[in-house]
């Protein structure tokens, strides 16, 4: 399931993937959640070395790439505090059928994890919202959303992700009334993302 996630993540170039929304990198995730800080990831785990590559975690920039599809800037948006890029794999039922993944700069590597930032973690979470709706919104299709995490047990990749994909279908078992497995909720605008990322906190396991 998310071995999938990282080993089929889509190589194709995006046109002008590398453009910045927002300003600098590591000051907006600090600033809308300075008690959580910026991390620096420190491991060796082939999958979360590709997300800490496509992020531009300072903790890997003397490894090398693990990702299939290369870690260059046309793989990737970039946001101020976030990345984004396509999952290779699909959610059956929407049309289109596109699969976003957007990842914090700092590392976090679970929902369990960012929870322990508390209140700060709420910013995180709109951050992520605000910037996964936008890309997707910009580059996949008009049309509201689902928005999940991964449980904190059954994520594979432990580097903090929200999976976007149409309101209409489901993906890797998401959405479900599980947290366990996974917390999602459906947004259908860009002012949503301070409540439901209040409602994300809540569920998130």
């Amino acid at each position: 399931m998310a071995t999938q996630e990282l080993n089929g993540r889509e190589a194709e170039s995006h046109e002008n993937a590398s453009e910045t929304l927002g300003a600098s990198p590591e000051e907006a995730m600090l600033g809308s959640a300075n008690a959580c800080g910026f991390h620096q990831y420190q491991g060796n785990s082939y999958k979360e070395l590709c997300f800490c590559k496509l992020t531009g975690n300072p903790g890997c920039a003397n490894k090398k790439c693990t990702c299939p599809q290369g870690c260059g800037g046309d793989v990737v948006w970039q946001s101020a505090g976030t990345v984004t890029f396509k999952n290779r794999a699909r959610a059956d039922g929407c049309h289109p059928s596109t699969v976003l993944l957007t990842a914090p700069k700092t590392f976090i590597a679970t929902p369990r994890d960012l929870k322990q930032c508390g209140g700060a973690a709420v910013s995180v979470i709109e951050t992520l919202l605000r910037d996964s709706w936008i890309l997707y919104q910009s580059r996949v299709g008009k049309g509201s959303m689902n928005q999940c995490f991964h449980g904190s047990h059954t994520a594979s990749v432990k580097y903090l992700h929200l999976q976007s994909f149409c309101s209409y279908a489901s993906f890797h078992a998401m959405p479900n009334n599980n947290h366990a497995v996974g917390a999602c909720v459906k947004m259908h605008s860009l002012n949503e993302a301070g409540h439901l990322a209040r409602q994300l906190f809540n569920m998130m396991q």
